[in-house]
């Protein structure tokens, strides 16, 4: 029976092909809007959450009065925590940010010379907290000898392309050598620790005639971003509590009261924009959720076009439905055919609209600078969304002349084809509604 109405149904949707690609076309389409928005915003949150116990990651920021909040802290702080806190946190770490210009004399392009806007000087156990993965040589040594240097993949083959540049060497600004000890994978995109070269904090001081056994005394000098891991079992927030309070035990009491720092998880790092001195751009939390709400909007509307146009293509059918009644059809036939035409017609829409998410994937990730998948059979609340959709819409298309077009008398029906009432205000309302 069922492989009866679906092969009816399927024979009324040729018959009007051009009325079934406009409302198959249009559910596609807001279906694809919104998986594209909804996506977006998914992979905006999950930013930093793939790090290995992130939720004991912090970074440490402060708030200057009269300023905001900023995201670097000065040198001084790491010596700070280590000696106040050094038995409630796992890891404390600082990374200093520089430009430089950098070439290979024994590469692909010897002459050739590179800005590189992301290269750091990291203190040791900077790999536990960015989950660093070798993919060639060593990690040993490297974030405590001067002039050694980590590369990521993408830039290992910038610079030596297929070659293996362990042991190699780059030439910063002032003919500055650095030689290659090791070669990391790609942090993903959704991180805000966004590197391509790492060395260590003692080249910094190597290079600025700083005694390599001293911690840095200044709380301005050198700006750093600084992170900790909190031991497993510690309070993060009686931690960061208490740092404003032993903060004016190491500067001018006085001073110390317009500089409040705090533990910032790292997973809200980059939805809370509008830090001054921010390692990469964030995104203000506010703004995804206009983006999804755009995207639902998008959806809405569609499924109630798609609602409308089931609907008036019913109507039309009006004298069809009264023919079939007086050859002997059931209402129970009818409801059942109209509500398999309209899960069928859904199901093309819902195929199509993922044909096209996969199709405007590129272009839309393009336009954002950024890359990240649409996880259509990974997730489940998309997944969820998508049978929703399917389910919902397909029976809000297929009620009204399921169970009132199939009531109705089939003597009404042959002399009186125009519906109105109650019934003709509910798709007048749709329509109000839409625009």
């Amino acid at each position: 029976m069922l492989k009866n109405y679906l092969k009816i149904a399927w024979r009324t949707l040729l018959r009007q092909r051009i009325f079934s690609l406009i409302n198959v076309l249009g559910l596609a389409i807001g279906l694809a809007c919104f998986l594209l928005l909804a996506s977006y915003v998914k992979f905006e949150q999950s930013y930093d959450s793939f790090q290995e116990d992130s939720d004991r990651i912090f970074r440490v920021s402060q708030q200057i009065r009269d300023f905001g909040n900023s995201a670097w802290a000065g040198g001084a702080v790491a010596p700070m925590l280590r000696k106040e806190f050094g038995e409630q946190l796992e890891e404390i770490v600082s990374l200093i940010q520089i430009n430089t210009y950098l070439k290979s004399f024994n590469g692909i392009n010897p002459e050739e010379s590179f800005r590189e806007d992301y290269f750091f000087y990291a203190e040791p156990g900077f790999e536990n907290i960015a989950g660093l993965k070798v993919l060639q040589g060593s990690l040993k040594g490297v974030f405590d000898d001067p002039f050694t240097l980590v590369l990521t993949r993408s830039k290992a083959k910038h610079y030596f392309g297929d070659e293996n540049p362990v042991g190699k060497v780059l030439l910063a600004t002032g003919d500055i050598a650095f030689e290659v000890k090791a070669v990391v994978e790609d942090l993903p995109a959704n991180t805000h620790m966004k590197f391509d070269f790492l060395s260590s904090v003692s080249t910094f001081k190597n290079l600025n005639n700083f005694p390599q056994n001293a911690d840095f005394g200044s709380f301005w000098w050198p700006q750093t971003f600084t992170y900790v891991k909190v031991k497993e079992g510690q309070n993060a927030q009686a931690i960061s509590d208490r740092i404003p309070e032993i903060n004016g035990n190491y500067r001018d009491p006085e001073e110390a009261k317009n500089y409040q720092y705090y533990l910032q998880p790292i997973q809200s790092i980059h939805l809370q924009s509008g830090f001054g001195g921010e390692w990469t751009p964030g995104v203000d939390q506010k703004t995804l959720w206009i983006f999804l709400s755009i995207g639902g909007f998008v959806l809405l509307l569609a499924c109630i076009n798609f609602i409308n146009l089931a609907t008036a293509r019913a109507i039309r059918r009006m004298k069809e439905i009264g023919v079939r009644k007086v050859n002997g059809a059931k209402r129970g036939q009818l409801m059942a055919q109209f509500l398999a035409e309209a899960f069928l017609t859904n199901a093309f829409a819902l195929v199509l609209g993922l044909i096209l998410v996969g199709l405007a994937q590129p272009i839309f990730t393009s336009m954002l600078g950024i890359s990240f998948e649409v996880p259509l059979f990974s997730d489940n609340s998309l997944i969820g969304i998508v049978l929703a959709v399917w389910i919902i819409s397909s029976l809000l298309a297929g009620v009204f002349p399921a169970f009132y077009l199939s009531g109705l008398r089939p003597d009404v029906i042959l002399k009186n084809s125009q519906i109105s009432g109650g019934k003709a205000l509910l798709r007048k309302s749709l329509v109000v509604f839409q625009f």
